[in-house]
């Protein structure tokens, strides 16, 4: 099967965002790293391990520095939560779907970029594949798979949900550069 991740596994925060313009607005490595971060990894960071998941990473569970940076990871994840609190919830919500890592189909990626995940979760494309399945012209059981469907088509309506994606994350990432200013990324840094 041919899918594509959104970004690379291997380094936490290699956002492909960062420096991508979106209209008018290019996102900032700074934006980019707390945004990616804390749609990806922040929930993890922020519970304490297991003993037996701090054994299998050769960590001490519970530890002193282990709860001390717990604590900083839930201090730093509610400081970008209440930037994202102060957007409107589309904005949040396309955010959310712009930064949250999945795994794609290949042709979706090869056809949406890195907008594939906000032109799924657009409201028009998950009403129209209502509407198709209601209207029996397709069979298939996800908007996931009906967009994969009508990329095989060439869709006329595809180059519009583009538009419209492309513009709904011009406005979100806009609205989250101008809440969190000029500040350097709260995101905690890796201890090496």
């Amino acid at each position: 099967m041919n899918e594509q991740v959104a970004r690379k596994a291997e380094t936490r925060t290699a956002g492909l965002h960062a420096g991508h313009r979106f209209g008018e607005v290019v996102v900032g490595a700074a934006a980019d790293e707390e945004l990616t971060w804390f749609f990806n990894d922040a929930g993890t960071e922020c519970t304490h391990r297991s003993r037996l998941a701090a054994a299998l990473d050769r960590h001490r569970p519970n530890t002193a520095a282990a709860l001390v940076n717990c604590a900083e990871a839930i201090h730093q994840a509610r400081k970008i939560s209440d930037r994202l609190e102060s957007l409107t919830p589309r904005d949040a919500h396309v955010l959310r779907l712009l930064y949250t890592d999945r795994v794609w189909p290949g042709p979706l990626v090869k056809r949406f970029g890195p907008v594939v995940g906000v032109v799924e979760g657009l409201v028009r494309v998950r009403a129209d594949y209502v509407t198709a399945r209601m209207e029996q012209r397709t069979t298939t059981t996800s908007t996931t798979a009906w967009l994969e469907e009508l990329v095989g088509r060439c869709c006329k309506d595809l180059a519009v949900w583009r538009r419209d994606a492309l513009a709904a994350c011009e406005q979100a990432v806009a609205a989250y550069e101008k809440a969190r200013g000029d500040d350097p990324s709260v995101v905690p840094q890796e201890e090496l």
